[in-house]
């Protein structure tokens, strides 16, 4: 979607305060200048409009709700039709445990998913924020992940603290 040596389109971007809960507000700020000045890159934004009409068409194809999505074609996420949020949540938590290369070669991406997955189907509420907020190693390693040692489990909690405490503040 990137091309050319110009920036066009987004003169007129607007800052919107965080008080008006506008979750890209951090990117538009610090990118802000960035964008005032670039002059080697643009936006087409026909290809980019084409391509979310690519897309949107692609979802509409989907035969039934249930089916695989193209984003979890080895089907080792959790996706709850019937509680987006829980989808939503189980995805957040999942980005914020995979900050790095694992290095264990027997802890893969699809362990790591299909294994948090499994935990919430068994209790949904470990991704409430309160429980996030407040969870520690030995409940992480014990109840998300069957006993096993994480690896960086200081900093995975750290995070999934930020969050729990982030989604109290926001979602209340």
């Amino acid at each position: 979607f990137f091309r050319g040596f110009q920036l066009a389109g987004f003169e007129n971007l607007s800052l919107v305060s965080c008080k008006e809960m506008q979750p890209l507000v951090d990117v538009r700020q610090t990118t802000q200048e960035v964008v005032a000045e670039a002059q080697h890159v643009f936006i087409d934004l026909g290809a980019l409009q084409k391509a979310a009409a690519s897309l949107a068409g692609k979802i509409q194809a989907i035969p039934h709700p249930e089916a695989p999505v193209l984003w979890d074609h080895e089907l080792v996420h959790l996706r709850d039709m019937h509680r987006p949020e829980l989808t939503a949540q189980y995805l957040l938590v999942l980005d914020g445990l995979n900050f790095c290369f694992w290095p264990d070669s027997t802890l893969e991406y699809g362990v790591l998913a299909s294994t948090l997955r499994d935990a919430v189907l068994q209790d949904p509420s470990l991704l409430e924020a309160s429980r996030l907020a407040t969870v520690t190693a030995d409940v992480m390693q014990r109840e998300w992940f069957c006993g096993r040692t994480l690896p960086g489990v200081r900093e995975r909690v750290r995070l999934m603290r930020e969050l729990g405490h982030g989604l109290s503040a926001w979602y209340s």
